[in-house]
């Protein structure tokens, strides 16, 4: 899906967890990077 969006255009940033299993959302909440990136988002 990622690669897809690429082609389309879309800047895509797809960060994989080897160690995460469903709970995957939690190492990706615990990263402070998310943060910044969601605030920097602004509607066109």
């Amino acid at each position: 899906m990622a690669n897809r969006l690429k082609e389309l255009g879309s800047k895509v940033k797809f960060t994989f967890y080897p160690e995460s299993t469903h709970n995957s959302r939690t190492e990706t909440y615990n990263n402070p990077k998310l943060y910044i990136w969601l605030l920097q988002q602004k509607k066109k």
